[in-house]
């Protein structure tokens, strides 16, 4: 709102060129939210990270609420997203969503402004924190 007339409000939106203008954002039936946060990337090593390290990682870390090893079953564009259908090959840390389990599936989302692509059939360490965000099972 401007100092001067605070009764006055005003909301510009600004993008990046060769973007598009939509906020991109993720619904569910009865709620939409925004999906503007950073991008996930995928960390090289240059160094060998044992399967200790990775577990050690992901049951310790602040930063950390959910951990699972999963492939790359398929993948589709879903509005401003890229969608990839992953089977769960194992639970290291299973945060919010308790349903997880060995050869569930789940889809993970990345906005098609991300760099991140991940690849049909690779195999993934993907951890993170947990949001609000749910599909319609809760998961």
């Amino acid at each position: 709102y401007d100092y001067y007339e605070p009764g006055q409000r005003c909301t510009v939106f600004y993008n990046a060129p060769q973007r598009s203008s939509t906020i991109a954002t993720l619904c569910s039936p009865k709620i939409c939210e925004c999906a503007q946060g950073g991008c996930p990337h995928a960390q090289r090593r240059t160094q060998e990270v044992t399967a200790d390290d990775r577990h050690d990682f992901a049951c310790y870390s602040p930063r950390v609420d959910y951990a699972l090893v999963v492939r790359v079953l398929s993948q589709s564009e879903i509005g401003a997203f890229v969608a990839s259908e992953t089977e769960i090959k194992e639970v290291l840390l299973e945060g919010q969503d308790t349903a997880v389990a060995p050869g569930e599936r789940r889809r993970l989302l990345v906005r098609k402004s991300c760099p991140l692509r991940l690849q049909l059939h690779n195999i993934y360490l993907v951890m993170g924190g947990s949001g609000r965000t749910r599909d319609p099972e809760g998961r």
